[in-house]
């Protein structure tokens, strides 16, 4: 009987299950971290942005892909049209998100972000790559680079694989 693994990806797994393992679990780390409403709320408060933890998705997401229905959101957030509706008003009540009327389809609404939710992103983006900065300072720049790309490669491949 030969005990050779039966497909290429099982060939390619085979002795590297640890490896496998150590990864897999880096992600579900930094999956569980990235959902952290904590940490989005620190970020925030760094930057100035206070906002309620669950609101920092919304508005990037607004930014993202501005002009943006609100079933467009719905889509990409994969949170119940409700939930989203309350929360981009809690963006307007705060003045960080307009609606505004979809020029193709004068029935329908779109959301973009206000000078004050344009400032608020761009400093909830500075505080990030600042903690990024702060997190990799004590790393060799060569490390870091090598990282940078390794991990742009990952999430490319990752992005191609993805159910459309």
């Amino acid at each position: 009987m030969d005990d050779r693994p039966s497909t290429p990806v099982a060939a390619a797994i085979a002795g590297q299950d640890a490896w496998l393992q150590r990864l897999s679990e880096a992600l579900v780390g930094l999956f569980r971290f990235g959902r952290n409403p904590r940490w989005h709320e620190h970020v925030g408060n760094v930057a100035g942005v206070p906002l309620a933890p669950h609101l920092y998705l919304v508005l990037m997401r607004i930014a993202e892909y501005q002009p943006v229905r609100i079933s467009q959101l719905v889509d990409e957030l994969g949170i119940h049209n409700s939930q989203v509706s309350r929360n981009v008003q809690e963006l307007v009540d705060h003045g960080y998100v307009r609606r505004t009327t979809d020029p193709t389809d004068q029935r329908a609404v779109q959301l973009e972000l206000t000078a004050d939710g344009q400032a608020s992103v761009a400093a909830v983006w500075q505080a990030w790559r600042d903690t990024l900065a702060d997190v990799t300072a004590t790393w060799p720049r060569e490390e870091r680079e090598r990282f940078t790309e390794l991990f742009e490669r990952f999430a490319a491949d990752l992005d191609r694989r993805q159910p459309r």
